[in-house]
This record gives structure tokens, sequence and C-alpha cells, in this order.
């Protein structure tokens, strides 16, 4: 999706790791586990390697459902890659997490039995303990029964400095986990940490794998790192409703039942998902609209023309959402071997008030102006009147004018191109400069939107070059010489999808998670903006340490407003979800976090 989207904060519904990245982050999810009151059972199922279901009568799966995107999955490992939300979309299948979110944004249960609360004693010392169960008679992919230990070991793997940490930021808030049975899992954490629940669950992986490890979390780390390691076939440990069957890159991925799933129902429904590559939008919309695949996704506000031109082919879903487009910039001291002017506040701030958003939006989206202001984003949380986001800053309503000590909202006009000039005369770039502009190559909207960021610098003396990358390579982790990862770009345009807590753009935000000034490279630094801000750094550590709503708001709009009045990023606007669905796939429920197990791909069923 070239949303892109790295998964906020981090990931990941495969590695099961956790956030969003968000999203896993939501993939973040991160999950828990349960207890140990059947220790003599479980050992005995261990001899016989049987494992008794949940179920005692099966879904009968028929029929074959088609979902497509005009991008391929990067990877279905979220440890080497899986910075494209498509691949979060097809791995969904493949890997149930501790916790998911469902279509109203709710936490729920996953191969958790509950949500862990203060009410139900999941929670307690004020946050310092947290007690996770596991299901019972659920299973992996190889029959193996899913216990507490699994998320023990998962800990313990991204918890490796070879992996990282995945930990890094989310379960590193936990000191030990104790598993007093095979159901029960128990978390000590090193610090009150308030979204701990879902965000620092360290998912979970089989402490045995033939063939891969054998109890032993660093040779499982060792080998999850491995890009061969890719979930790309059945010998991989999985634990969603279906599994791969086949895969040819760039064509097609075909997934078959995972005979063993009995996590969220008694065996998937549907007896083959094929996920279909389109090379361009036009081309799946046409596909969708001849009934060729039965479910798109990866679409716009500036696709609903088009789309709603076939109505009689499928539904339409347009849902607000987690979607957050963005400009973000590149705050290194130096870019290709010269002073990099984006390191100076002033010089990003005056290009955030010469850029007219309000008119950006109209042209590239093709929306009125009531609906473009209705969508306009000043902060990186959702703040519409169709969604507002925990903890989004409803005051903030403007651009920063260090001029006029004001926010604005009328970037663009003649006085904040004026104010903009202000700010440039009190740098080295007063004459001007050239600015290199970053995007994903084959989107439409993106190459329009940059166009107009292009026509607004001019204005000032800036000339912009704009830079098309496939988005393999664009959000490509370091070992695939990313364009966002190694710092090779200037201003770049895309798109991130999240979870509801702010909590997960820490990876993000914090000056530690600039994957460039690490030795270590690994997904979880996601500071492509390489920012360094000890006020950021401060405020996001602050609202994360308490369960106090209002002490949780203070902080975050510290972090909002350091985020406008230094143009780290420059918000451009909120995003909905956008799918198409025709009569033959049932029980599909369209997910504002829409990654990952955000999909409810246990209830798909197919229709005749």
């Amino acid at each position: 999706m070239s949303k892109r989207f790295k998964w906020l904060g981090f990931l990941s519904s495969l590695a099961v790791i956790v956030s969003l990245t968000l999203v896993g982050l939501t993939t973040g999810v991160k999950a828990a586990a349960p207890s140990r009151a059947h220790t003599a059972a479980a050992k005995a199922s261990a001899k016989t390697g049987a494992v008794a279901s949940r179920c005692k009568t099966r879904n009968k799966s028929t029929g074959t459902i088609k979902f497509s995107d005009w991008q391929f999955p990067d990877t279905f490992s979220g440890y080497t890659g899986g910075n494209l939300a498509v691949s979060a979309l097809n791995t969904n299948l493949i890997f149930d997490s501790l916790t998911s979110y469902n279509n109203k944004v709710k936490l729920i249960p996953d191969v958790l039995t509950t949500i862990p609360s203060v009410k139900n004693g999941g929670i307690q010392n004020g946050g310092k303990t947290i007690v996770l169960h596991v299901k019972k008679g659920i299973q992996w992919s190889n029959g193996a029964a899913i216990t507490s230990k699994d998320i023990n070991f998962a800990f313990k793997i991204n918890s490796d400095p070879l992996t990282g940490p995945a930990c890094a930021g989310s379960c590193d808030a936990i000191a030990r986990i104790d598993t007093p049975d095979n159901y029960t899992a128990i978390l000590h954490m090193k610090r009150v940490y308030a979204p701990a629940v879902p965000y620092a669950l360290p998912g979970l992986w089989p402490v045995k794998w033939a063939g891969a490890w054998n109890n032993n979390p660093h040779v499982a780390a060792q080998k999850l790192m491995d890009a061969s390691f890719n979930f790309e076939s059945k010998s991989f440990p999985t634990n969603g409703p279906y599994q791969v069957s086949e895969f040819v890159k760039d064509d097609r991925v075909v997934f078959s039942p995972m005979k063993y799933y009995s996590i969220l129902s008694c065996g998937p429904k549907v007896k083959t998902i094929i996920f279909a590559f389109y090379s361009d939008k036009n081309a799946m919309i046409a596909a969708a609209a001849s009934k060729q695949t039965d479910l798109t996704q990866d679409y716009t506000v500036a696709d609903l023309t088009q789309l709603n031109g076939h109505k009689s082919a499928y539904k339409v879903y347009s849902d607000p959402g987690f979607f957050f487009e963005h400009l973000e910039m590149n705050e290194d001291p130096t870019f290709q071997g010269k002073p990099n002017p984006l390191s100076d506040a002033k010089v990003r701030l005056a290009i955030a008030l010469a850029f007219d958003k309000v008119g950006m939006i109209r042209s590239a989206l093709g929306v009125s102006a009531a609906v473009a202001k209705s969508i306009i984003a000043w902060t990186p949380l959702v703040n519409t009147p169709k969604l507002h986001q925990p903890f989004a800053d409803t005051k903030l309503l403007g651009q920063w004018d260090p001029i006029t000590k004001k926010y604005r909202n009328d970037t663009g006009s003649a006085s904040a191109v004026a104010d903009a000039k202000k700010l440039l005369a009190q740098t080295s770039y007063a004459g001007g400069f050239t600015l290199q502009l970053f995007t994903t190559s084959g989107n439409p909207v993106r190459a329009a939107q940059l166009g107009v960021l292009a026509e607004n610098l001019k204005k000032i003396g800036i000339t912009a070059s704009p830079n098309f990358v496939p988005a393999s390579k664009f959000f490509g982790g370091w070992d695939q010489g990313g364009t966002l990862d190694h710092g090779d770009f200037q201003l770049a345009d895309f798109a991130y999808i999240g979870l509801p807590d702010p909590d997960q753009l820490r990876a993000n935000l914090l000056a530690k998670y600039c994957d460039r000034r690490q030795t270590v490279h690994a997904l979880v630094n996601q500071n492509d903006s390489c920012i360094q801000s000890a006020t950021m750094d401060t405020a996001m550590k602050k609202a994360s340490a308490s369960f106090d709503n209002a002490v949780r708001q203070k902080y975050y709009n510290q972090m909002q407003v350091e985020i406008n009045q230094k143009a780290y990023w420059i918000p451009l606007y909120s995003r909905p979800s956008i799918s198409t669905v025709d009569s033959h796939l049932i029980n599909f429920k369209n997910n504002p976090t829409q990654l990952g197990q955000t999909w409810n791909t246990w209830e798909w069923a197919f229709k005749s």
C-alpha cells in the first residue's frame, strides 16, 4: 500500500512483536498469555503430540476469494522488512496476535482469553504487574500447543540485541516474565507504562520449531533475522487461519486453511484465498468492476468518484481511519555531502508556511474546500469531525508562525509567504536553494501533491526537484538500502497507519530510533527524520508513564506542539479506510486501523 506505510511505531502481526507499528504496532498488538492449571495434561499431550482442540465441530471451507493491491508485499517477516501495509494485510491471514483491534477500534483478546485491566485483576500493583491468560487448546501450524512459554520465548527473542532489539521502546519495559503454568504469563514491569496493553506485549513464538530452533532464543533470533526465513510456504511457524501454499513474486500469493486453527473461529470458512497483484490502481479498479477480484484497498478520497462508478459490482466502504498523510523532513546536518538546509528549523517553518495545504488537498484529491478543511491536519493525531484520536490537541488548528507568534490556517497566503521569506532571510539560505523531494512511484496523488508543493516553494526561492522511488526501495530496511532509513531524501511524502494511543509514535519521533545513527540496524528504528529533540523525548516518556489522562493529555500536547513549532513534520490530512467488496465475500468488516490482525479474516466466508 503505498500508503506506505511504515507500520506506525513498529510492527507486527507476523513477528507479533509490537509497536505499529505500530504498527505495530497493530500489529503491534502485543500479546499476552494464559495459565498453568493443566500442567499434567500439557505434559501428557506433549508426549503424544496431541492437543485437545477447543472446537467440537469445525467449519467446512468452500470457495475462492481474491483480494488485491497495486503493490506487492516486500516480505512476510516482521524482522527483515514488512514496511508496506500490503505486507501486513497478507500476513494477517497467517498470524494471530495476543490482542487485536476490531472494526470499532476496541481492543479485543485474540490469543488471550481477556484483555488485562485493573477491574478484572489483570493489571496489578499500579501497573507494575500484568497477568495474561492464554486460550487453551489452540495450536501452532505444526499442531503443537500454544502456551504461555511461547510468550516468554518471544520476549527473550525480541530482547536479543541481534533483533535490534525488537523490544526497544515497547516490551523492554518488562523486567521478566514468569509462567506459573502453561496458560498464565505474569509480566513484571521495570516501570509503569500506561499503554503496555497492547504496546508492550512481546508477542509469541513457539519454543521449538523443527529445523530452526530448540528452546534457544538467540538461535531463534538468528533464524528470524535471516531474510530467507520468509514465511512464504507452510514450513514456517504460523498460528493464523491460513497458510501460504504458493508464492509467486510480483504476481500472486495463494493461502489455504491452517488445519489446526481454532483461536477466533473453529477453522476458516474459505477454502482458498488468493492475493492477486495489479501493477496500477486503474487496472485493479477495472478488475474489481468485472469481478475478477473480490476485495481491493489502498485508495484515497481522490479515487472515490471512480470507485462509485461501479457500485453495481461491489460495495464501497469509506470509513474514518487512523491514516495520516504527511511530509517528513530530513534533519541531518548534511545531505549528499553538503550542508542540509532542513537542519535549520527556520527553513522548515518557512516551507510549512509557504505551502498552501488547503489548495493542495483540493487539487490532489479533487475535493471541495469544505471537505479539504474537514480533513486537513496540523498534528499527527487524527482530529476530524468524524474521528477524534485520544489525546489529540483540539486547539492546535494551524501552523506556527514565529514572525506573528500565532498559529495560522492560511498557509500559502500572501502574508504567510511574506513571513516565510522573512524566516529564510534569517538563515544562510535567503537566496534560495534546491530541495530534493521524494515519494513512491506509480502514485498520481502523491505526484500531484509534490507538484503543488514545488509550485508553492518557488514563491520563496526554493527550487524543488521531485524524485519517485519504488515502494520496496523507498520503505526498505537498512540492508535493502531503504531511502528513508538511510536518510537519502530531504523531504518525503508518505503516510502512516496508526492505532489509537499516541505512544505508537515513539519509534518515529524519539532520538534513539534514528537507524542511520545506530550500530545495530533494526526495523524498530523508524525515526526517519532523525529528530533530536529533548523536549519530544521527555514529553513522550512522561505521557506513557502515567495512567492519569490529564497528565497524558498535557505531555502529548507538548509533543504535538513541538512537531508543529519546529516543523519536524508537515501534517497534510487524515485519510479514510477505503475498500471495495463484492457479493462473494461475506462477513468482511472494514477497519480504521487496517493492519495485520485488524482484518477479520477468521470470519470471512464465501458466497457463490
